[in-house]
C-alpha cells in the first residue's frame, strides 16, 4: 500500500469479488465487495520481508482479451 506521503505497509485482503479501477496505467481505486477478510500490517513491520507478501505466480499481462458478441433470438 502507498498514499502521498509513501509506502504504508501491506494489505491482505480476501473477497468474492473485487473491482480494479485504473487511472493512466496505475491503479487508482480498489474495491473488495462480498465476504471481505482482510488484515493490514504496518510498513515497520514487512520492511525487510517485502517478497513474503507478493502474490506466489502472479504475472502481469498488456494485453486484454477480446469481448465476444453473444447472439440473441432478437439478432438472428
Amino acid at each position: 500500500m502507498s498514499s502521498d506521503k509513501g509506502n504504508d505497509g501491506v494489505d491482505l485482503t480476501s473477497c468474492d469479488s473485487l473491482n480494479i479501477y485504473f487511472e493512466e496505467g496505475k491503479p487508482a481505486d480498489i474495491i473488495w465487495l462480498g465476504a471481505v477478510h482482510g488484515k493490514y500490517f504496518p510498513e515497520n513491520l514487512v520492511w525487510d520481508k517485502v517478497e513474503s507478501y507478493f502474490l506466489p505466480n502472479y504475472r502481469w499481462r498488456e494485453d486484454k482479451p477480446k469481448k465476444k458478441v453473444l447472439k440473441s433470438k432478437s439478432n438472428i
